[in-house]
This record gives structure tokens, C-alpha cells and sequence, in this order.
């Protein structure tokens, strides 16, 4: 049988003990201290790796972020440079147009200019001939009438539009004093010739009429220009088939009236285009007059009386 001697186990275990505090005291300690600080230098190396690991990724990010602003800015930059670079192209062919066009509107004006000059100059010689062509013709062919007549049918035949010879009439006596002028025989022609193209030089104005006026001016007409303009318009009637007449009543003529004279005078003169104007005359009992240029139509009371009284002289 095992016999346990408790003087071993006590020994046993002082010196267990004596061990313990001996390695603990120079050993374990030492040991732990090593270890701790091991443990420390590699928590402080972990600690600085980290912080360097972090720095580098905080620079590696500022470094992105400055590469991205300087991209962007150095983009930024040419695309400035590019606009900057455009507008200067633009203004600069902005320019060139504007002083091309300019030079264009220029020369066309000096063109223009230039051929209006030579236009007015061949206007004026066309229309002197013209003039002087048509005179000859009614001198030869319709020269039955004299004076105002023959006028107007050279006015007729320049082939003006009518309601520019009524617009020069209207113009030649809109003063007295115009008409007066040209017909003063102690102005130089020259200065009448100046006086006409003042009032008539305006572009609106045909200058065969310009011209015309002119030259009855020079032949010592200008006293008879009303006389022409108005056989002007006799003769340009004639030659459009157009009998112009005036119906004149005591008062306002009714519809029945006008076409009552309408019809008379188309039965007159079935040929012609027949133009009516109307006039109150309040001296008029009643009925209608029908004034043409050379006839007259008496519709009124005070005619159908006249005509009743010569009917009872006859007998």
C-alpha cells in the first residue's frame, strides 16, 4: 500500500512555491515586462502604420481631389480659351462682313446713283422726243384744232395714266401763284425750268408729264394748262368710249331717277360707257336736268312746261 509522507507534499510544495516567487520574481516578470513591452512597441507600430496608412490615403484622396480641380480647371481653361478664341473668330468675321456689306451698300448706291443719273438724263431726252414726235403727228394727221386741243392730244398720246394728269393739274393750281409764275413771260425760262422740277421732281411723278409741262411752258402755253388738262380729258373720253354726265335735281335724286337718265342717255349713245354724277340744284320745281358735254336733256317741271308752251304757240 502507497504510504503518503505529508513532510514531501509540504516540502514538496515549498519548494513548489519557492520556485514560483524565485521565477516570478526574476523571471516572469521580466518576462512579462519584455512582453508588455513587445506587446506595446507593436500596438504603437500597428498605431503608426495606421496613421501612416491613414495620412497616405487622406493625401492619396487630396491628391485625387487636386488631380480632379486641376483637370477640371485645366479643361475649364481651354475651353475659355476655345470660346474666347471663337468670339474673337466671330467678331472678326463679324467685322469683315459688316465692312464687305458696307462696301456693297456703297457701291450699290454709287451704282444706283450713277444710274438713276442716266435713267433721269434718258427719261428726259425720251420724253423731249416724245413730245416733239407727238406734236408732229397731230400736225400732220390730227391738226383740225389749234392750241388747247392739239396740246391735249399730244398729252394723250405720251400714254400717261389719267389720274396722273389729274394729279399734275391739281398740283400745277393748287397756288395761283405757280400758275401765274410760269406764265410770267420776265422770268428767265431757266428759273421756270427749276420752279418745275421742284414741284414735280418727286418720283411719284412720270417725267413725260414733268417734260410735257416744260416744254408747253417754253412755247408759251403755260396761261392755257387749265384749258389743255380739261380737253385732255374730253379727248381721253372720246378715245375710251366714256360720256360723262351730269343729273341735277331739286333735291337728292332717287334710285328710279338715276337709272331713268342712265337708260336715256345709253339709248343715245348705245356705244359708250355712261358716267353720272348727281347734283341738287333747290331752284329746280321738280323733275331732273341731264347735262352732257355738248347736249342737255330737260326733265324738269320748268322744261315740260316750256315744251308745252311751244307746242301751244304752234297752233
Amino acid at each position: 500500500m502507497l504510504k503518503i509522507d505529508p513532510w514531501n507534499i509540504i516540502w514538496t510544495v515549498v519548494n513548489l512555491l519557492f520556485l514560483y516567487w524565485i521565477f516570478k520574481k526574476f523571471l516572469f516578470d521580466r518576462v512579462m515586462g519584455v512582453i508588455n513591452q513587445r506587446d506595446e512597441m507593436i500596438q504603437k507600430q500597428f498605431s503608426e502604420a495606421k496613421k501612416s496608412q491613414d495620412d497616405a490615403e487622406s493625401l492619396k484622396s487630396d491628391y485625387k481631389k487636386k488631380l480632379e480641380s486641376a483637370k477640371t480647371q485645366a479643361d475649364q481653361i481651354i475651353l475659355d480659351a476655345r470660346e474666347r478664341a471663337e468670339a474673337e473668330q466671330e467678331k472678326a468675321l463679324e467685322r469683315t462682313r459688316q465692312e464687305a456689306d458696307s462696301m456693297l451698300e456703297k457701291a450699290k448706291a454709287d451704282i444706283a446713283s450713277e444710274q438713276e443719273k442716266a435713267t433721269k438724263a434718258a427719261e428726259a431726252e425720251i420724253a423731249k422726243l416724245a413730245i416733239l414726235a407727238a406734236r408732229k403727228i397731230v400736225k400732220t394727221g390730227e391738226a383740225n384744232d389749234t392750241g388747247s386741243s392739239n396740246n391735249a392730244i399730244v398729252l394723250y398720246r405720251l400714254a400717261v395714266e389719267r389720274r396722273d394728269v389729274e394729279e399734275a393739274q391739281r398740283v400745277y393750281f393748287v397756288t395761283e401763284k405757280l400758275a401765274q409764275t410760269l406764265a410770267n413771260p420776265l422770268i428767265p425760262l431757266t428759273k421756270k425750268y427749276d420752279i418745275i422740277e421742284k414741284v414735280y421732281g418727286f418720283e411719284s411723278e412720270p417725267k413725260l408729264i414733268t417734260s410735257f409741262i416744260k416744254e408747253m411752258v417754253k412755247l408759251g402755253y403755260a396761261a392755257e394748262m387749265n384749258e389743255i388738262f380739261e380737253a385732255y380729258y374730253r379727248y381721253w373720253d372720246e378715245k375710251n368710249h366714256i360720256i360723262r354726265a351730269e343729273l341735277i335735281s331739286a333735291e337728292a335724286a332717287t334710285d328710279e331717277e338715276a337709272n331713268d337718265a342712265k337708260a336715256l342717255l345709253q339709248s343715245k349713245y348705245p356705244e359708250y360707257e355712261i358716267s353720272l354724277t348727281q347734283k341738287v340744284d333747290e331752284t329746280l320745281l321738280g323733275g331732273y336736268v341731264i347735262k352732257t358735254l355738248n347736249t342737255e336733256y330737260d326733265r324738269s317741271y320748268e322744261g315740260k312746261l316750256r315744251e308745252l308752251e311751244r307746242k301751244l304757240t304752234r297752233r
